[in-house]
């Protein structure tokens, strides 16, 4: 619901229920995968590279989809990004 409202150009309510999550997950298991879909929403590429390194990490099973998530088509052409979807193993296509 986050990701939609940032997508939807509604950053307060995106950003209220990305606090909820946030503090959520320091008692409870709440994915770092989804997290980064809201964050790079938001336009917030930095934080969401990070919380997607931390999935990989954690091997979160979505992190497969890094090549053809439609989510992550704004963070594509970052370094970063590239270096993150290479460390998995997903091959690379021209942005």
């Amino acid at each position: 619901m986050a990701q939609a409202y940032a997508l939807a150009g509604q950053k307060a309510q995106a950003l209220k229920i990305l606090g909820e999550l946030e503090q959520t997950s320091k008692s409870r298991f709440v994915s770092p995968w989804d997290l980064s879909f809201v964050y790079a929403a938001l336009g917030q590429k930095t934080r969401a590279i990070q919380l997607l390194e931390k999935a990989v990490d954690q091997k979160v099973g979505w992190v497969i989809l890094l090549g053809v998530d439609p989510g992550f088509d704004s963070l594509r052409a970052e370094p970063q990004f590239q270096k993150l979807r290479e460390q998995v193993g997903i091959p690379g296509t021209k942005v």
